[in-house]
């Protein structure tokens, strides 16, 4: 079972995760690699993936509120073949399972936001 299909303060951490890395790009005006190399990583960090700390930090970043278990529940979320490094194509991944999830919610600014997101992504 993919864990997007958990409901629940968890499963909301995700897609907070994804309108604020939407909104964070849009006001940086930058894409997702650019946004990545920007956090300072050493070369070989941007071109193996993010480890779990460095994307940990980077959802606490973005979702400076959120618990340890809604941060470790978006690691989960996003690092979907469990190798502990978090790839630009495992983030897109998540987004558009995070889309497909959200076609089925009410929140039209959520969905509206994911598809933003998953636009400039695919454009990368």
């Amino acid at each position: 079972e993919l864990v997007t299909r958990h409901t629940g303060p968890l499963a909301v951490a995700g897609t907070q995760f994804f309108r604020a890395l939407e909104r964070q790009l849009r006001l940086d005006r930058v894409s997702l690699p650019e946004f990545i190399a920007a956090l300072g990583l050493d070369d070989e960090a941007e071109q193996r993936g993010l480890e779990v700390a460095e994307f940990e930090a980077l959802v606490t970043r973005l979702l400076p509120e959120a618990t340890a278990a809604q941060v470790e529940f978006v690691t989960a979320l996003v690092d979907a073949d469990d190798n502990q490094l978090i790839t630009t194509q495992e983030i897109f991944t998540a987004l558009q399972q995070a889309v497909h999830q959200g076609q089925r919610s009410e929140d039209a600014s959520t969905l509206a936001a994911l598809n933003r997101l998953s636009g400039a992504l695919a454009k990368d």
